[in-house]
């Protein structure tokens, strides 16, 4: 009983992934090292890693106004080619991608 507490179906191909894993707040190098302890563990074939932040734009805003704030995600280029569509691709490039049907 108690496991249903800890699983939901989420409706991703689980041939495709079957685990994820989320920190907040660690820096680079411990998302590296992260990354990499998942590479190593025994019956691991793939994974995914990638580090998500947040930049909002700088001013002065009123109390109540949000900032206008978009995502960054950094990964490799092969992490890269299964988030987004991207084309060629060398370490350091950046990419602008939106959802499929966003129109702005």
């Amino acid at each position: 009983a108690m496991n249903a507490d800890f699983n939901r179906m989420t409706g991703q191909d689980p041939t495709r992934a079957q685990f994820a894993a989320y920190s907040e707040n660690v820096t680079g190098a411990a998302a590296t090292s992260t990354i990499e302890q998942f590479r190593a563990t025994e019956g691991v074939d793939v994974v995914i890693g990638s580090v998500e932040a947040y930049a909002s734009k700088p001013g002065v805003y009123a109390e109540d106004d949000i900032p206008p704030t978009t995502s960054l995600t950094i990964g490799t280029c092969e992490t890269l080619r299964e988030l987004a569509r991207i084309g060629a691709c060398e370490d350091g490039d950046t990419f602008v991608a939106h959802p499929e049907n966003d129109k702005d």
